[in-house]
């Protein structure tokens, strides 16, 4: 299966019971091969709640507290339909009312406990940003960032974080918070997640040649990287 295998993907060629092992699997992994695996996380983060549901697996397969998550997914998952709205399906919930289906997923989220509380706040963060509140996710994804800023988790929140930044006209900020990580020797994303995330940033700022070195220098030292198609696009346009 290719680590280039994007969400669409996924949701196509994977059944639904075969989902979970496979993002199991792909975390694990990751762990041992950063470079290799970035391509599935970073894929598999429009999912949205599927990585989480595996975090929640991996950490906390004892707990009466993922069984409160798992509701939580099911709702958040949950269509909004006109008639027949089903909200205490146990398989398969549907809601009349956006603002029912919001309702049912933090009462579901009020439940969980231990470990799978961490997974939770991603959750929460979710609904925030759904919401408008941007500086409450915020706030959740950097406390999130304080014990798990490099697993596999960690890197797709420190990802939304630069997104949120750029979404807000911090491209300055976020092109020298991601130049420092590429100059030095702390580094909390893998180099061609920087130097991608950098190129783009640097387009948004207008620095077209930079931005293009950028995308060469992925092509040059990171052949294999996930983002390297998207980089040849990038230097052979315009």
């Amino acid at each position: 299966m290719s680590e280039r295998l994007t969400a669409k993907q996924i949701k196509q060629d994977i059944r639904e019971d075969e989902v979970q092992s496979f993002l199991i699997t792909a975390i694990e992994r990751f762990q041992d091969n950063p470079i290799l695996y970035i391509g599935v996380v970073v894929g598999i983060l429009a999912l949205g709640v599927g990585i989480t549901v595996v975090a929640a697996i991996m950490d906390s397969r004892a707990e009466a507290g993922q069984e409160s998550l798992a509701t939580a997914m099911r709702y958040f998952e949950a269509p909004v339909v006109e008639a027949d709205a089903k909200p205490d399906d146990e398989t398969e919930p549907s809601f009349a009312t956006e603002e029912d289906r919001l309702a049912k997923v933090e009462s579901a989220l009020s439940g969980v406990s231990g470990s799978a509380a961490d997974i939770a706040e991603l959750y929460e963060a979710r609904l925030a940003l759904d919401a408008g509140d941007t500086e409450k996710a915020r706030k959740i994804w950097q406390g999130f960032l304080g014990s798990n800023k490099n697993n596999a988790l960690g890197i797709a929140v420190q990802l939304n974080l630069i997104e949120l930044d750029r979404a807000e006209g911090k491209n300055r900020e976020v092109a020298d918070r991601l130049q420092q990580q590429l100059d030095g020797t702390a580094k909390t994303l893998p180099e061609d997640v920087i130097l991608f995330q950098l190129a783009k940033t640097r387009q948004a700022l207008g620095e077209a040649e930079d931005a293009k070195d950028l995308y060469q220098r992925i092509l040059d030292d990171y052949p294999t990287s996930p983002y390297a198609a998207d980089a040849r696009l990038e230097t052979t346009s315009g």
